[in-house]
Order: structure tokens, then sequence, then C-alpha cells
């Protein structure tokens, strides 16, 4: 894993007649530079600092890259970050000024790192193009794509003006910046993602006009062509390890247990697999035995559910039976059973199924078509493994290039350069081909056990592509508000970028153990 290196430009001494001088500039430098270091866990020594005396040249900024260059590696994220007069699509310097988009294709070309992040406060900063969306080749990994490319983030729109925080002495939109990278709550799993600060950027600006009605208003931008997003580590983490429960028996093994607890309710998910068959009856007296072993089982999802259910007695205990380890994994089971405490409403968690019955307490239901099910799972016709895998990355490839192309008209529509309407339009034709493609993924030969996880995480980036489709497809417009639909499809982005991360993990597994063998 590389390092984040930046170049931090700040021009606050300005030559020629009736030029503002930006005095503030200089502090946005320091204060830019102590966010890194305590927001992103950035290296002072990979922090390069253009403009300390007020003054920035061109040959300083020149010789800033030339000198970042010499440490920058393939894996590393570069930012650029500059702050001070801009307009008529250029950035100003103290004598001079440079084309923002000449400066932002110079990034793209020849900074040769995975991921560059550009950072633009000035006036009218929103003037810029990306080259592209992201794009997903079918001839690359998740590795390969995931966290490659470049975002700009710039403090208004292209016919606007940027200003200034007077109580803290530094730009406004730099403080929206600093106060995202430093925000604590962003952090997930030890990671703050970028479309995370990007979005708390956006709400410290829209709080700040809501409390300053008669300041200057500027609408932050966002572009980016960068696959997923990128994740920084900024504090260790260490996951809560599940306890895990394995028993074998001579009638039965507990495959796995599961925690299910809600609210003040302990409850515990059983899968089972038998070693012979077995009528009802004695399906009831085994959950009784299961449920005996189990009652005090301190299995947790958390610390906190630790801390809540510690010591205490499991109120319901669900028991699914196979008969090996196809049936758990995929999941399948020819019997189900349930035991409910006396604490608990035993009527609202029985059912009452024709192949079901209460016995001794226990309410067990068979499904009559388990066999047939079984077969139908396990059927992969013709297809081999590498073949199954190459199809499921080929329906991925398409269903991401896709979902890219949304995500980048979504964010059209948050910066205000597309209306609704046309965000509904532009999706008609994507939404077409998204649910296509899902519907193809989801009609593949079910996964063999080691690819199973694999393949699951594949359909879960599937499912909430689909979800994409939704959201501003034309005749569910009804069904949610403009603030709603703008909430979910950014739940959304978040849930896709981060089942985007954990396939590239899983990935990078399978590989590894490919190698060993």
């Amino acid at each position: 894993m590389g390092n984040t290196r930046a170049i931090l430009v700040g021009v606050s001494t300005y030559a020629g007649f009736g030029i503002n001088q930006l005095p503030m500039c200089k502090n946005d430098l320091y204060e830019v530079r102590d966010t890194l270091k305590t927001g992103l866990n950035v290296d002072p020594r990979d922090i390069f600092i253009c403009g300390e005396s007020g003054l920035v040249l061109i040959g300083d900024l020149i010789q800033k890259f030339e000198e970042m260059e010499t440490k920058l590696t393939e894996d590393d994220t570069f930012i650029f970050y500059f702050t001070g007069h801009g307009g008529n699509s250029c950035l100003r310097l103290s004598y001079g000024r440079i084309n923002l988009q000449g400066l932002i294709d110079l990034i793209e070309n020849k900074i040769s790192t995975k991921s560059k992040i550009i950072i633009i406060d000035s006036c009218h900063s929103g003037d810029f193009e990306i080259s592209g969306k992201a794009k997903f080749d079918i001839e690359k990994t998740i590795e390969e794509f995931a966290g490659h490319g470049y975002a700009v983030l710039a403090s208004c729109g292209p016919d606007q003006e940027s200003g200034f925080n007077e109580p803290r002495k530094i730009s406004l939109y730099t403080s929206f910046v600093c106060d995202a990278l430093r925000n604590p709550a962003l952090i997930r799993e030890g990671k703050k993602s970028l479309e995370m600060i990007g979005k708390a950027i956006e709400q410290y600006s829209s709080a700040w006009e809501s409390n300053h009605p008669d300041g200057i208003q500027q609408h932050p931008i966002f572009r980016s062509n960068i696959g997923g997003t990128i994740f920084f580590s900024v504090a260790e983490y260490h996951p809560y390890q599940i306890t895990n429960i394995y028993e074998e028996t001579e009638r039965y093994i507990i495959y796995a247990v599961k925690p299910v607890h809600h609210s003040d309710v302990k409850r515990l998910a059983v899968k089972v697999i038998l070693k012979n068959n077995f009528l009802m009856e004695e399906i009831a007296d085994l959950t009784l035995e299961i449920k005996d072993k189990l009652l005090y089982a301190e299995v947790y999802q958390s610390a906190n559910e630790e801390r809540r259910f510690k010591g205490k007695p499991t109120n319901i205990v669900w028991c699914y039976f196979g008969f090996d380890q196809e049936d758990m994994v995929h999941p399948h089971y020819l019997w189900l059973s349930t035991w409910v405490d006396d604490s608990q409403d035993k009527d609202s968690w029985y059912g009452s199924k024709k192949d079901s019955k209460i016995i001794r307490g226990v309410y067990v239901e068979e499904d009559p078509n388990y066999e047939i099910l079984r077969s139908i799972m396990n059927y992969t016709g013709e297809v081999e493994k590498d073949e199954l895998m190459q199809r499921m990355h080929e329906i991925l490839t398409e269903m991401i290039t896709l979902g890219e192309e949304m995500i980048y008209n979504f964010r059209e529509y948050k910066n205000e350069v597309i209306s609704e309407e046309e965000l509904v339009l532009l999706n008609e034709g994507l939404g077409i081909k998204i649910t296509d493609l899902y519907m193809q993924q989801n009609d593949l030969p079910a996964a063999p056990i080691e690819l199973y996880e694999w393949a699951t995480f594949q359909i879960d980036i599937g499912a909430t592509i689909q979800d994409f489709a939704l959201f501003f497809d034309r005749k569910n417009l009804t069904l949610w508000n403009a603030d709603n639909r703008k909430f979910l499809m950014e739940q959304s982005i978040n849930r896709y970028q981060k089942d985007l991360e954990r396939l590239k993990e899983k990935e990078k597994m399978l590989q590894i153990d490919e190698d060993d063998t």
C-alpha cells in the first residue's frame, strides 16, 4: 500500500495594479498541512509547501513538482491543493497565471500514481472538465480498477466567487475541507473514503449558507473518474472477532452459530449438518439438545452486543438442518426448527404451515421441495469453474461501467450542471441495460463452495448497481421526494464502494490461494 503525498500552493501576494492581496491564503497552507497530518496521517516529509513567503512563481511550482516526482510511486495517492485568485479558466500566481484545465490535465497525465486528488479554492474554480468517466476494462482486475483515477474538488461553480471564513482567518471552502478531513465520525473500520469526505464538505457548505443567507453563496463542485473511491487508512482497526462454535457428535455437526440478537432479545441461528435421516419428532429432540448446549453461548457481532447480553440466557434458537457443507453454504435446508423461551410471545414466532408441528415446545417445519431445490442449486450444467468466473467477470465489468456512468451523471446533477429531468433522461437507457445484466447475473449457475463468497460479493455489487437504476427512473419518481432520492442514491454509492473494496480484497486472497497451490 502506498503513501499519501501532497503539494500545497498558496498565493497571498500579487504583483500588478488593482489586484487584491490575499493574506489569509498563507494561513490556508498551514491549516491544510496540519489537517493532512492529523486527519489523514500524512507524513510531514511528504507535504511540500509552495508559497510560505506569499509569493509563488511558475518556477517555484515546477520545482515542487520535480521534487515530488522523485518520491512518488505507482501505489501512492497524490494531492494537489491551490488557494488564491482564479478566473477566466485560470489560476493566478504572483506574476502571471496558469490554465486551470491545463494544470488538471498535466497532473492526470504526468503524475504516475494510481490516484490523484486536486483541490482548488479560488473564484470560478468549477470551470473545468475531467477526462471521461470511470470505465472497467474487461482485461483488468478489481485491484487495477478500484481507487484508480483522479478527482477534482472545487470551491464554487464557474460563475461563482469564493469567500473567507473571517473568524478563522482562512478561506471558507478550505475550512470545509479541513473540517471534513478531521471529522472522526467519517471513520469506518479505520478508514475514511473520499466519497464521505466530499459529502461532508457539501454538508458543511449547506449549513454555512443556511446560517449566512446574506453572505457569498458558493456551491462546491466534485468530479471524479476514479473507479469506486479512495480509502485512506487513518486509524488502527481491530475487527471484533465473532466466536466460532463448531461441534461434531455422532448424530450431527453444529456447523455454525450466528448471533442475530435484537433489542433485549438474545437470539441464535444455528446451522446443523445431519449425519442420518431423522423423523420430525427426532428433529425436535435434537433442537432441544442443541438449545441446551447453546443456552449460555457467548456469540456476538460486536463489543456492544457482548456488553449487553453477556451472561444472559438465550431467548430464541433457530436451527437449520441440512446434510452437507453444500446445504450450509448455498443455503437450502430440509428442516427448520424454532425454540422460544417463556419470556417471549411464542405464537408470534411459531408458524402454522402445512408441513409443520409443535413438538415438546419446539416448532418444526419440513421443506417438501428440499430435494428439488438442492438439485437445482447444485446443478452447474456444462459450465466449468473458470468459465463461470469469466462470465461473472464479464457481466460485472459491464455493470460497474454503467453504474459509474450513473454516479457521474448524479454528481453533475448535484453540481447543478444538469437538472433532475435531464438526469432521468440520461439514466433511461442505462437503467434498461443494467436490469438486463442483473437478470443475466442471477441466471448464472450456483458457484462452487470455494467461489461462493467471491460470487456473493459480485451479486451484492450487482444488486446495488441495480438500485442505482431505481431512484431516478421516471416510473418511480412518485415513490420518493427529491431529497429522499438523493439520500438513497448516496447511501447506495457508499455501499457500492465499500463492496467493491471487499471484492478487491477477496480477489487478492483468491490469487494468493491459487499461487499457493
